[in-house]
């Protein structure tokens, strides 16, 4: 009985987060400021399809989010983010950023580390 719930309580949470990407990714599309045709033509899914993921009515795969991100210039780390953070109180957004800051420290010290072994080699 115990599973089932869990089952359950997973399966709304993914709906929850699914519903909160789709928003993001209409967002994206139109802070690019494309329609629904014109995004189809540049990423090159299906306007039907395309309606369907705006709609809710289609999983958003990672491939989706990697068109999305590719055609926007938005990293896919970023429109995630933006989801998980888009009914957070203000609060839950401060804590979130601390860690999204520690994150591009990170990744900039990465880069930082790649170049120079670059320049060694």
């Amino acid at each position: 009985m115990a599973d089932s719930q869990t089952a359950g309580k997973d399966s709304v949470s993914e709906n929850v987060q699914q519903e909160k990407l789709r928003k993001i990714l209409i967002r994206a599309r139109e802070f690019c400021r494309l329609n629904k045709t014109e995004l189809a033509a540049k990423v090159g899914i299906g306007i039907a399809y395309i309606s369907e993921i705006e709609r809710g009515n289609k999983t958003i795969t990672l491939n989706t989010l990697n068109a999305y991100s590719r055609v926007s210039g938005v990293p896919v780390a970023t429109l995630l983010l933006c989801a998980d953070c888009s009914t957070d109180t203000p609060e839950e957004i401060n804590r979130k950023g601390v860690i999204y800051d520690k994150f591009l420290e990170f990744n900039n010290w990465a880069d930082a580390a790649d170049k120079e072994k670059g320049a060694k080699a």
